[in-house]
């Protein structure tokens, strides 16, 4: 009934809570947050959920953990400066991808992004060009009074620092058609984004992102020590593993109320009332210059009045009162994914997997579905499915066909369990998709169930995260797009057994 706290994940929150940075966490939190372990209280407000958790998890009630508070301070910063030309390349690269006819070989965009990421964005491509439609898409960074640019915070989740990223920018993407202007999505205020980087263990070690173990960068670059897996210098730097553009509520609303629409509205009530007034100066010609200076006095008094009460109430009303198309539903995600983290079957999930990655998850399969929806041929996404045959997967991609962009727009966990040697996880999920038909674009609502499965030894999240295909028996890389098939020794990977694959997936159109 009432919701239980996410630090402790124990009590239950009655009355409300204690407000923190993205949320609410119990009293009882706050006070060994607080009082017990003298956390500052503007350290407090800065730090996010899952940083205040590893706080209480890596403290005790008799040390003062401000020092520890501090660093992951310190940490935000240093990661805004990492990521800031990161996200700026990409949303250049992105733009070029997009922009034209074609796919270059060695596209820039694959130096920013995890080859998850890219598969998806290369079959989006390729529905677009098969449509002979070109997608132009303007992001720039963006800046709103009394707000960071760019906020984000990284948790080491065992084997990879796992980002949330959120980058404000002013943005539009539009669809043509030999020149003919399709469909606009406009008016986009945040850009997120989620990452992944190597984890520096100190002393010039790094954790392998493909074993867990630690190593120095040239042995990487060699071939892991532990597992043989070869890494380009730049598959351990920071990669953008999944993006979203949504329309912020709360940034547009005051991006709406920062607009100096009052002074206007002001200018049009003095001159109206200036006008209407104007006639009573002719009455007497006498004093026709006396009458026309009080005129111009009184019509400035009404248009101060006029501006204060638009200000005040007028403009308060239309903003509740505007029809925002799709806004208030998809700052509802950032919403969404908080109620999420506090389900009691994530709380199941992370009893039998203690390292269990959200954002890491989510970013997975979020970017296997835009797969499925963007894909021509079964062999395309056949990695992506657990023992379903190519004939049942061509029956899933008929249905999407007219897709040319998908976006989860909400996700439930349904149910988990362990057994049979798999874990399995159900969720029931709501996308938008645009849809070209003969002579136009149209949006869609879809719901969907499906059913992921993953090997019950793969445990953590990141230790088998998919970022990096390799052949475990010869060390070449694997393409999704081939179906986890290595042509050098000729063995197919199995996604079940490093990551989560579609076990089952059911449509419900909306």
């Amino acid at each position: 009934m009432f919701q239980r706290c996410p630090l402790c994940k124990v009590n239950r929150m009655i009355f409300g809570g204690m407000v923190a940075k993205e949320g609410t966490i119990c009293g009882k939190c706050y006070d060994k947050l607080i009082f017990k372990r003298k956390l500052n209280n503007y350290t407090y407000k800065h730090l996010c959920l899952e940083e205040l958790s590893l706080l209480l998890a890596s403290t005790t009630d008799e040390e003062d953990i401000n020092a520890a508070a501090e660093k992951i301070l310190n940490n935000h910063d240093e990661l805004k400066k990492k990521f800031s030309p990161l996200a700026q390349s990409f949303r250049s690269n992105y733009a070029n991808l997009f922009n034209a006819r074609g796919i270059k070989q060695n596209a820039a965009i694959q130096d920013n992004v995890t080859q998850f990421l890219w598969h998806k964005l290369i079959l989006k491509k390729k529905r677009l060009d098969a449509k002979n439609i070109i997608l132009k898409s303007e992001i720039n960074q963006a800046t709103v009074p009394g707000k960071e640019t760019i906020i984000g915070t990284e948790v080491f989740d065992g084997k990879y620092e796992v980002g949330t990223m959120r980058e404000i920018v002013q943005g539009t993407e539009r669809y043509f058609e030999d020149e003919k202007q399709l469909f606009e999505s406009k008016n986009f205020s945040v850009m997120r984004f989620r990452t992944l980087r190597a984890h520096n263990a100190g002393k010039n070690k790094i954790i392998c992102p493909s074993c867990g173990a630690a190593s120095t960068r040239s042995n990487l670059l060699d071939g892991c020590d532990y597992c043989g897996t070869k890494f380009h210098i730049e598959d351990l730097d920071l990669r953008i593993s999944d993006f979203a553009l949504d329309k912020n509520l709360l940034i547009s609303a005051e991006d709406y109320f920062h607009k100096d629409t009052a002074t206007p509205v002001g200018k049009n009530i003095a001159f109206v009332s200036f006008i209407l007034m104007l006639p009573v100066c002719f009455v007497n010609i006498a004093s026709f210059l006396p009458m026309l200076f009080g005129c111009a006095v009184l019509a400035a008094i009404f248009g101060v009045i006029g501006s204060m009460f638009y200000d005040m109430l007028i403009k308060p009303l239309k903003w509740v009162s505007m029809d925002k198309k799709g806004v208030k539903q998809l700052y509802g995600r950032t919403v969404a994914e908080e109620q999420r983290k506090n389900t009691s079957i994530l709380e199941k999930i992370h009893e039998f997997d203690p390292l269990f990655s959200y954002e890491g998850f989510y970013s997975e399969i979020e970017n296997i579905l835009s797969a499925v929806h963007y894909a021509e041929d079964p062999v395309q996404v056949q990695a992506f499915w657990n023992n379903a045959d190519r004939a049942q997967i061509k029956e899933i991609l008929n249905e999407y066909t007219d897709v040319i962009d998908m976006q989860v727009t909400s996700v439930s966990v349904q149910n988990y369990e362990v057994a049979d040697g798999f874990q399995r996880i159900s969720l029931r999920l709501s996308c938008r998709l645009l849809c070209k038909n003969a002579s136009s674009v149209i949006e869609k609502m879809e719901m969907v169930e499906v059913q992921f499965v993953k090997n019950e030894a793969c445990k953590t999240h990141a230790v088998c995260a998919p970022s990096f295909l390799t052949c475990s028996s010869c060390g070449d890389t694997l393409s999704l797009m081939e179906g986890a098939y290595c042509h050098s020794c000729g063995q197919a990977k199995r996604l079940a057994d490093i990551g989560w694959a579609i076990e089952k997936y059911k449509i419900e159109r909306a």
